[in-house]
């Protein structure tokens, strides 16, 4: 009888046993899971300020871009315009020589004048907006050709695509900064940007034949670091390749939605 009673005692302390360790892995999964959740939150969190970071210096700088243009176009734009319509009304009592030179200064004016225009419009968003991305793009590789700083080129493969002015302009700046870039560290002969636009993907393909840069690193510069975290803000993928005989292939994958 007390072995039947012992044995008995055995099966309820096994039971009790068994059933203290499922609470406790139960409690254990509990508290996991709402741990896991708690990081997850915390993370998205994190992300979502970053982004909104991000969002903010952008926003603060293409303020000063706008500023800035209105600075070029209202003020230094109009002295130009003034000291060509005087230099035009030099009295005509000069010397063959003074008229030739008198001339040529009005010329350089001209074009000095037409450069500060178009990099007015290209940072202004507003007249950018206008201009669509193509055309956008189009004058800057004009003025790269223009102002001879290298050869450039500008492509593009497929049909328009429809992306949101705010997206443009940001693809438009990443554009610039690989033109920045390009201009004071790659010391390149040519240069070209392609776009090429399929069903569900856009890409901007920037590309030199200039000194190249190390990709086994990270820590790239602040103008390469600006090109990734512009991309990250509106979901593209940025890539760096090695071009076969020096430079560098900076590509920008952009999904359509």
């Amino acid at each position: 009888m007390d072995q039947i009673v012992i044995s008995d005692l055995i099966v309820v302390f096994v039971f009790i046993l068994i059933t203290l360790v499922g609470i406790i892995f139960t409690l254990f999964y509990i508290f996991n899971k709402r741990r896991l959740f708690f990081i997850s939150e915390k993370q998205k969190t994190q992300i979502k300020y970053e982004k909104e970071l991000e969002a903010s210096r952008i926003e603060n700088q293409e303020h000063l871009l706008k500023a800035l243009s209105w600075e070029l176009h209202d003020n230094i734009g109009q002295l130009l315009s003034v000291s060509n319509l005087q230099l035009s009304m030099i009295s005509e009592d000069v010397t063959e020589k003074d008229r030739k030179l008198i001339s040529d200064t009005r010329e350089i004016l001209s074009k000095v004048l037409e450069d500060v225009r178009n990099l007015s419009k290209s940072l202004n968003a507003d007249s950018f907006i206008f201009l669509g991305l193509a055309k956008a793009v189009s004058f800057e590789i004009e003025r790269l050709n223009r102002l001879r700083f290298v050869d450039a080129e500008f492509i593009f493969e497929g049909k328009e695509t429809e992306i949101s002015n705010e997206h443009q302009i940001i693809l438009f700046r990443i554009i610039q900064e690989c033109i920045s870039n390009m201009i004071k560290h790659a010391r390149a002969t040519r240069f070209s940007v392609a776009f090429l636009s399929e069903p569900h993907m856009f890409t901007i393909i920037c590309e030199d034949n200039g000194l190249g840069m190390n990709l086994n690193t990270k820590n790239y510069g602040l103008g390469l670091k600006n090109i990734v975290s512009r991309a990250n803000m509106i979901g593209a993928e940025t890539m760096f390749e090695p071009v076969t005989g020096g430079g560098l292939r900076i590509k920008i994958f952009y999904p359509l939605r």
